[in-house]
């Protein structure tokens, strides 16, 4: 790399992705009541990557990316179509924000405040 170019930073949610791309688990609170009571607005969760869609399953919450807004939110349905598997993803107040493939569900939760989930 050239001595006049910085090395990139990489903050936010880039960081988290390119953390959980490498296999690490990352912890984050998000603001927001849309998953009362499973979580509160401000609770810390610990997110483990998703690599493969058999390790998502309806009912399982996740990070993920619907029409290009972020969202800790509850798998509601998971199909197949045309080889490739979708997942509907729905608040838990019974708002549905759409079906992604698995390219943009980034990780699982797997613990809420410490607590395994």
């Amino acid at each position: 790399m050239s001595k006049n170019r910085k090395e990139e930073v990489l903050r936010g949610r880039e960081a988290y992705k390119a953390r959980l791309a490498s296999g690490q688990h990352v912890k984050f609170r998000e603001k927001g009541n849309s998953m009362v009571p499973k979580i509160y607005s401000n609770q810390e969760c610990e997110y483990a990557p998703v690599t493969d869609a058999d390790q998502v399953q309806k009912g399982d919450i996740v990070w993920c990316k619907v029409r290009g807004s972020h969202f800790t939110h509850l798998v509601t349905g998971k199909k197949q179509e045309g080889g490739r598997w979708l997942f509907q993803i729905s608040n838990n107040k019974g708002h549905v924000n759409g079906w992604v493939g698995i390219e943009n569900v980034f990780a699982r939760v797997v613990a809420i405040e410490g607590r395994p989930v």
